[in-house]
C-alpha cells in the first residue's frame, strides 16, 4: 500500500502541511490547545467533530505528525482533487453502506503505527453542533486495539458552512483531549460506547467554546 513513508510523497506532504499551517495561522488566527496529548509516534485514532470541508487539512496541518484519513469515494472521481487528496493520505470510503475495504485499509494503517483521522459523526454538521457518533469507530478501536484521541474544532462552520460554495476567513480553534484507551468502554456494546464518545466530544467542544469566548451548547441529555 502506498503510504506517507514513500519518500517523494512524504516530502510533498510535509511541504504542503507546512504551507497550509502557515496559511491557516495567517488567515484564520488558529489557536491550538492540548497538542501534547497527541502521541508523537505509535498507532492512534483521532476522533474529530466535523464542521466543514476545512477540518481535514486544518487538523492535518496542525498535528505535527503525518495523518491518514477517509474521504467519500465520489471525491476521488473529481479530476485534480483526487490526486491532491491522495497525496495527503486520503483513501476512499463508500457512504450509506458497510465498506469492508476502507475498514481493512484503516486496520493496515493502524497496524503500521499510523495516525488515522476520523469524523465519527459521518457527515458535516448542519449547524456547527456535534451529532451522534456512529459505532464504526468503536469497532475499529477494538479490532486494532488502539487508543482514541478526541479532537474538537470550532470556527470551521463559520468559515465554511454546508450552505456556502467557498470558504471565508474566520478565527479557528482546535483542542486535543486526553487519550481514551481501547478498553475504556469495556462492557458496553458499540452503540453505547459511541454514545459515550459523543459525550466526550461534546464536553471537549464546550470547553473549547468557552476558551473562544462563546457560550457552551446545551445538548439534550436524552
Amino acid at each position: 500500500m502506498n503510504s506517507i513513508f514513500d519518500t517523494p510523497r512524504k516530502l510533498i506532504y510535509r511541504a504542503s502541511t507546512i504551507g497550509l499551517g502557515g496559511l491557516f495561522s495567517l488567515m484564520c488566527q488558529v489557536r491550538l490547545f492540548g497538542r501534547e496529548h497527541l502521541p508523537k509516534r505509535g498507532a492512534v485514532l483521532l476522533a474529530c467533530n466535523h464542521q466543514s470541508f476545512l477540518d481535514p487539512p486544518l487538523i492535518g496541518a496542525m498535528t505535527g505528525r503525518p495523518l491518514h484519513y477517509m474521504a467519500r469515494d465520489s471525491l476521488f472521481r473529481v479530476p485534480g482533487l483526487s490526486a491532491l487528496i491522495r497525496i495527503h493520505n486520503a483513501f476512499p470510503v463508500k457512504q450509506s453502506t458497510t465498506d469492508f475495504a476502507s475498514f481493512k485499509t484503516s486496520l493496515r494503517i493502524l497496524k503500521s503505527n499510523g495516525a488515522l483521522l476520523l469524523f465519527p459523526e459521518g457527515t458535516r454538521s448542519q449547524d456547527g453542533r456535534i451529532g451522534e457518533c456512529q459505532p464504526g469507530i468503536i469497532h475499529l478501536m477494538r479490532r486494532a486495539n488502539v487508543p482514541v484521541l478526541p479532537v474538537a474544532v470550532e470556527g470551521a462552520f463559520d468559515a465554511w458552512p454546508r450552505s456556502a460554495l467557498l470558504p471565508k476567513p474566520a478565527r479557528l480553534w482546535i483542542q486535543f483531549g486526553r487519550l481514551i484507551g481501547p478498553t475504556s468502554f469495556e462492557g458496553q456494546n458499540p452503540s453505547e460506547a459511541a454514545t459515550h464518545l459523543t459525550q466526550h466530544l461534546r464536553q471537549l467542544h464546550n470547553q473549547l467554546l468557552m476558551r473562544a469566548g462563546k457560550p457552551p451548547i446545551g445538548y439534550d441529555p436524552g
